[in-house]
């Protein structure tokens, strides 16, 4: 149970530094997207290009010791995907309620962090 817990711990860990580099690197793009394109557009480029940044980094650097295969780096790619519509119509509605463009997205960032956290340590560990 401890060794659970510990190596939990451990990928938290690498998730949050990793994570904080993916989301540097797609808020900028988000951003840098809103001056040519809708926040919807700039939210579904930020995320491709933070796909492509899970699939090469976290099956190696932040869940390590659990699998990385091919078919799993498909799978965390695929919840990804999944992670990403919900958070798309969470940003949405988050839009339309809300108004604005940074707060909704910073709570939508937090809200799908957390499930990419819990999907690709389940993918990865299972």
């Amino acid at each position: 149970m401890l060794r659970n817990v510990a190596e939990v711990r451990q990928d938290v860990v690498r998730f949050i530094v990793a994570g904080i580099v993916n989301t540097a690197f797609t808020t900028g793009i988000y951003f840098s997207c809103l001056t040519i394109t809708a926040p919807s557009v700039a939210y579904a480029i930020a995320w491709a290009c933070g796909m492509a940044f899970v699939f090469f980094v976290y099956p190696d650097k932040v869940f390590r010791g659990g699998s990385n295969a091919l078919s799993d780096r498909i799978k965390l790619v695929l919840s990804n995907i999944l992670v990403f519509v919900v958070g798309w119509l969470l940003l949405t509605f988050l839009l339309r309620a809300i108004g604005g463009s940074i707060l909704p997205y910073c709570i939508t960032v937090g809200i799908t962090t957390l499930c990419n956290f819990a999907m690709g340590r389940l993918i990865t560990r299972s």
